[in-house]
Formats: structure tokens, sequence, C-alpha cells
């Protein structure tokens, strides 16, 4: 499952899309063209049949939209993204490992343990086996064993603003409590047809979901090592298009200093380049159609901390932060393409 891929120059990366008719396939395809290093050379999703520029008429693209086909796939590309919905990307994996780079947008392989997996989504896991020789594909937490990759697991939109607001905090400074209020735009429910989802009852509305009974609550407490007795989150949906606003709100065991707190920030992010900490509190629109998360700390009291995260969901919560990945993988500059 480790291995180093260098490009030669001028070459370029053949990518697959599996997925593309949905909000993440879109936006994958729509960042991929734009890649001086990629060609996107195969396109599948349950829509067969149909023409890409048919689809997306802004792609330009007369790619036939295809069936699934592992053989097909193996044979035609240096790497495949999976923009499939949960529970469906293990189906294909097995068959795509030992071929192309496999970069799974789903929570397929997220989990080393397939009892965690199996809880949350409430379906036996196919391959369990697979999971243990999956990355976390967090960069900024685990850039140099993304790099030598075969198959990643896409962080989940939700635990990528979490968790780069919290990760130099639980690493450095002890505390009680967390609660965590993530406001999301209505893609990251997908492209799905669902009453609650509609304009008419999404249109200047607002309101909470799964308190604190959210699937991507354990990726967030594997990923921190903190315990669930000492978190909450609550995610709501709000009636926008795109982004995650997550404030966080940290109750210590004793005084913050919060010049240290900072200077604990800009030192663990010193070395990412789509991670900005900041001196004012940011809103969406700062990162909308970017792969960055911006992050910003206030001190609320002697031993209480806001920290606000935000990040585009659709982007750094999803194909960005798969082609960041990528570009890991096979030896370019981390903001290749991401720009």
């Amino acid at each position: 499952m480790w291995r180093w891929l260098v490009l030669p120059a001028g070459d370029r990366i053949r990518v697959g899309i599996l997925g593309i008719t949905g909000h993440t396939g879109e936006e994958l395809l729509r960042w991929l063209l734009r890649h001086p290093r990629v060609e996107v050379s195969l396109v599948a999703s349950r829509g067969a049949g149909q023409k890409l520029s048919t689809i997306y008429p802004w792609s330009g693209l007369d790619l036939e939209v295809e069936e699934i086909d592992v053989g097909s796939i193996r044979e035609r590309c240096d790497c495949v993204f999976l923009a499939l919905p949960h529970t469906v990307s293990q189906q294909f994996v097995p068959g795509l490992v030992g071929g192309p780079v496999v970069i799974d947008l789903s929570a397929d392989f997220r989990f080393r343990e397939a009892e965690v997996y199996e809880r949350w989504y409430r379906v036996r896991h196919s391959c369990p086996d697979l999971l243990k020789k999956a990355v976390y594909g967090l960069p900024e937490l685990r850039r140099e064993e993304i790099k030598k990759a075969s198959l990643v697991a896409n962080p989940g939109c939700y635990p990528t603003a979490v968790i780069l607001g919290l990760y130099p905090f639980v690493k450095n400074f002890s505390f009680r409590s967390i609660w965590v209020d993530a406001k999301s735009g209505t893609s990251g429910a997908g492209r799905k047809i669902r009453e609650e989802l509609l304009f008419v009852s999404m249109a200047n509305n607002l309101y909470p979901y799964k308190p604190n009974t959210h699937q991507h609550i354990p990726e967030i407490l594997s990923q921190l090592g903190i315990e669930a007795e000492n978190f909450v989150f609550v995610p709501h949906i709000v009636g926008i298009d795109r982004g995650i606003v997550a404030s966080i709100y940290v109750e210590t065991d004793k005084r913050l200093d919060p010049e240290e707190v900072k200077e604990a920030y800009e030192s663990f992010y010193a070395n990412s380049p789509f991670v900005v900490v900041r001196q004012d509190l940011p809103s969406y629109l700062d990162v909308r159609n970017t792969n960055q998360c911006h992050i910003a700390i206030r001190l609320l009291a002697p031993r209480k901390l806001l920290i606000v995260s935000t990040i585009d969901n659709l982007v750094k919560g999803a194909s960005g932060q798969a082609i960041q990945n990528m570009n890991l993988i096979f030896g370019l500059e981390e903001k290749e393409g991401l720009r």
C-alpha cells in the first residue's frame, strides 16, 4: 500500500471520476480541468450513456459517462476519485487497489476498525482488511503518510473544519469540555431530492439536526484523540448553497494566555499553505470557492475559548482536498491546480 510516485517533467496524470453527477463529482471536474498536470480520461456514474458536455455544458468535454468497470479503470487511469455515496465505494475499492491511486471521498475507509463504521453507518463493511491500509487524507496532519499512500480516505467536510480548528489546541493544552456549533450549506446533504432540502423549505431557513448523533462524530474524536464524554457536536443546515462555519467553544482546566494559544496555531500551520490563522473572525465568503481553511481564536473568559473555523465544504471539505492529496502522492507542489 506504500509507494512513492513522481511524474517525469511534462507527463500528465490520467484521472477518473466515479460519481460524476454528484456535487463533489462536479466540483472535482471543475478543478481538475484547470489542473496543468491532469488529463480527465474517464468519468462514470449511474447516468451512463450521456455525454459529459450534455450534463455539464460548461465542461466542453465530449467524454461519455460510463458504467463503473473496474478493469477499464485500472487500464486507463493513474488516479481515480470515488465521489460515490457512503457504503457504495467499498464495492469497488478492492478491485482497484494495486492499480491506480485510489482517493475515496466517502466515509467507507476513514476508520481503522470496521465495528466503528458499522455502528455509525449501519451497514456491514465488505472489505475490513483494507481499513488499516488506508491513509486518512488530511494533509495538515498526515502529509508524509499521504505521500506514500495508494488508498486515501478523504475526510468529511464537518471533520475537516472541526479537526483543523481544534488540533493545535488539544495537542498543546488541557480542557474540560468542547462544544461545537457547526453550520453547513445544503450541498453538504448531497444531490438528492428531499422535501426538507427543496428551495421553498430551505430559503431563508436554518435548523439544527442530529444533535450529538451525527455520523461524523467518531471521525472527529478518533483524529483528535479525545473522549466522547467531553465533546458535544450540533450541526445545523443553512439556506445557502455551500460552506461551513464551525464555532467551537472550549472550557479549560486553567487560565489561558491567548498569545500562547495563537503561537501554538501559527507554529503548527506554518508550513500548511491552505490554512490561514487570522486576527479577525472569518466569514464563509472569505473562503468560498477556495481550498482554504480560515481559523480565528478569541478568549471569552479566563477559562473559555472560542475557535472559529470556516471552509468551503465542496472544496477543502471534499474535492479540493482530494486534489491536494493527489498532488502530494504524485510529487507535485501541494497547491498545484488549487490556486
